[in-house]
């Protein structure tokens, strides 16, 4: 994933999950701020470079940075470099621009329990033998009823991430990005049996 938004009221939380997103992917861990836009083009300058290396870049209270600072950040995310991965941190989604969401696998932390009333929804149907998943998928029929199913796996998926128990992170995260990306193209008013079985084949 190029890009993740952490939201939690949390700071500290907000940077231990960073630092375990970036050590699972054996990634470099370096700091910015994005308050202004000066700042912004220091770090254009930086991801100009050739990066050999893998590294992440974490800005923590992106909801904080000027207008101008999200609108010259949002071309960095619509042209990621191959080697470089971003990780914000918010206290809420509400005051950061859509386009900027909308390029982010979004990782809630400020709610207790949060989604865990899903976790064992997500675990039976990832661990279901494929002809078992296919079979389930071809039961669901209307946008509704898509949607609400994989808000479900979305919630639960939430939920292990933030346990990190029964599944590597990276397992997770790649489960979390696919599931995410078919409820989007579901909700712009995508076939739900094309979509839906496309899940099924690339899980």
């Amino acid at each position: 994933m190029h890009a993740y938004l952490i939201v939690d009221k949390n700071q500290e939380r907000v940077r231990n999950k960073a630092k375990e997103l970036s050590e699972s992917g054996k990634s470099q861990f370096l700091n910015f701020s994005l308050e202004k836009i000066e700042n912004v083009r220091e770090l254009i300058k930086f991801s100009a470079l050739s990066v050999s290396k893998k590294t992440t870049i974490f800005i923590d209270n992106i909801d904080k940075a000027s207008t101008e600072a999200l609108n010259a950040f949002l071309k960095l995310l619509e042209e990621p470099q191959e080697n470089l991965e971003f990780i914000l941190g918010s206290s809420s989604s509400l005051n950061i621009p859509q386009t900027i969401v909308s390029r982010c696998l979004v990782i809630h932390q400020e709610v207790s329990g949060y989604g865990y009333e899903h976790s064992d929804f997500a675990d039976n149907f990832f661990s279901m033998s494929p002809s078992d998943r296919f079979g389930a998928l071809s039961k669901i029929r209307t946008k509704d009823e898509a949607s609400d199913f994989l808000k479900k796996l979305i919630l639960g998926l939430h939920a292990r991430l933030h346990e990190d128990k029964d599944f590597e992170k990276i397992k997770l995260v790649n489960l979390l990005k696919l599931t995410q990306k078919t409820l989007i193209s579901i909700n712009l008013n995508g076939n739900v049996t094309a979509q839906l079985t496309n899940l099924g084949v690339q899980i």
